[in-house]
């Protein structure tokens, strides 16, 4: 899985080989033993390793929500990089996708004074718990977001204070990936026309960093591009996809901002005898089989059981090993029909 990062591959390698060490030395700890309970729309999952446990600093990772593929492989690696790395790790998530969700579960994590935490910084939000934990003490490294601009022109949106901004990150760099995306995707465009970006969670800001990347690359190269706010129902994307599909027959590129969209273009083109391309981000199982199928030509892999296994990483090099953690861009990784195979695998291991 690390070969396939492709930015900060100095300092990935650099994570790697700390962590074959660490490894090798830990292996002698015995025995490890992890729990799942689950409380209204909270799930909470620990993991400890042998009978020296209660000893190891406790980590918490804030997930983002429940019953999701992708942030079920993020917290197993959470859960793998604490059992490698000697500490107690936790994951926690709420059971609704927003940010509001999470911030009670930072809060209530700090009052159990852990040693370190893992945050999903998806915005400004989280700017008060998070300068909340480094007051306390606590190591922080941020994953999967670290939002710190400002949205819709209002400066108060920002996120500024450097003790943030110079947080180590584990995760993908969303313009930098949608501009290699887009680029990934041209040649297998066969005519000028129109790019349909369609997007399930309109609103959020990453992925309108994604639209941005997509739209930047697609106009440079003559393309023009039309949006299409979308929703998580992947049957509901379905009608709304086909819909504008045949509404619209300058439609010549189909790109999904996340998979709840790329997936059902690929549906609706597959059934309707259609020759659109289609590009997405966050490729799951169902995706792979749309590659192999030959109707999506591209997507990006964030790859998040690595996001949560190295975020497990960076708290125990800042805590254990006095060590400075690291910042890896882990979604940098393109799939295409030459390399898709290598990805099932991961995926089909619940770490892709």
């Amino acid at each position: 899985m690390v070969r396939r990062l492709a930015s900060t591959r100095r300092t990935a390698v650099l994570a790697v080989s700390v962590a074959a060490v660490l490894a090798l030395v830990l292996a002698g700890c015995g025995s490890s033993s992890s729990s799942s309970t689950t409380t209204g729309s909270t799930t909470k999952t620990t993991t400890t390793s042998g009978a020296g446990s209660t000893a190891e600093p406790t980590v918490y990772m804030i997930g983002s929500v429940t019953n999701n593929t992708f942030w079920a492989a993020v917290q197993r690696g959470f859960l793998a990089g604490g059992k490698a790395f000697g500490v107690h790790a936790i994951y926690e998530a709420p059971g609704i996708h927003a940010s509001s969700s999470s911030i009670p579960l930072i809060q209530s994590a700090l009052a159990a004074h852990p040693a370190g935490m893992a945050i999903n910084y998806s915005d400004a939000s989280i700017r008060a718990p998070t300068l909340a934990a480094l007051d306390q003490g606590v190591a922080v490294t941020l994953f999967n977001n670290n939002r710190f601009e400002e949205v819709g022109g209002k400066a108060d949106t920002a996120t500024t204070d450097p003790r943030i901004t110079t947080l180590p990150y584990v995760g993908e760099d969303s313009l930098l990936n949608a501009e290699d995306l887009a680029k990934t995707f041209i040649p297998y465009l066969k005519k000028k026309g129109t790019i349909l970006i369609v997007d399930p969670v309109p609103g959020v800001e990453v992925l309108a960093l994604r639209r941005q990347g997509i739209e930047t690359v697609m106009h440079a190269n003559g393309f023009s591009t039309a949006y299409l706010p979308a929703g998580l129902d992947e049957g509901t994307n379905l009608t709304t996809i086909g819909s504008y599909l045949q509404a619209h027959s300058n439609v010549v590129g189909v790109v999904g901002l996340g998979d709840p969209t790329g997936d059902p273009a690929c549906t609706y083109i597959q059934k309707s005898n259609l020759s659109i391309p289609v590009a997405t981000f966050d490729v799951d199982a169902e995706a792979i089989q749309h590659i192999q199928k030959g109707c999506m030509k591209a997507a990006t892999d964030q790859q998040p059981y690595l996001q949560g296994y190295l975020s497990a990483a960076n708290l125990a090099f800042q805590i254990v090993d006095h060590l400075y953690p690291v910042s890896v861009n882990t979604g940098s990784y393109i799939v295409t029909s030459q390399n898709v195979a290598e990805v099932a695998k991961a995926v089909a291991a619940g770490k892709g």
